[in-house]
């Protein structure tokens, strides 16, 4: 049986690692709220035909007539999933939207129909499948006769 003396020390003994355990657990919670991680990133150039998503715009101005919707290239899935294309042109208009499955193409097509004259169209061709996107810009001047 523990005397008088004896219980006052087993009690401070007690609480000082009472004390210390929680001043652990508390600064040991705050040691595991971030953490830095690192991943590499493998980059290759590819012409735009070979690219992932291709878009080729093989001539930089596009002769049409007044109101015919004009084909001025093409978007080329070469990815091995669906990708769902968006096609917009400066300030953000939508032009299109397309779902492509792997292989396939579609025709990058701008509006003409403005009066006789000659247009730039700046835009953005935007693929988007599970797990990353892409975005491509495009500038195509179409000359409307």
């Amino acid at each position: 049986m523990l005397q008088g003396n004896d219980q006052g020390y087993l009690r401070i003994t007690l609480g000082v690692c009472i004390v210390v355990l929680a001043a652990g657990m508390l600064f040991g919670v705050w040691g595991y709220t971030s953490a830095q991680v690192g991943n590499e990133a493998n980059l290759t150039i590819v012409d735009s035909a070979n690219a992932l998503v291709a878009v080729n715009i093989p001539l930089s101005e596009v002769h049409t007539s007044s109101g015919s919707p004009v084909d001025c290239g093409t978007i080329t899935n070469n990815k091995s999933e669906d990708i769902e294309i968006t096609v917009t042109t400066v300030p953000g208009d939508l032009i299109y939207t397309s779902l492509l499955s792997p292989g396939d193409f579609t025709y990058l097509t701008v509006p003409s129909n403005k009066p006789v004259g000659t247009y730039d169209y700046s835009g953005t061709v935007t693929a988007v499948w599970p797990g990353g996107q892409a975005e491509i810009n495009f500038d195509v001047w179409v000359i409307v006769e």
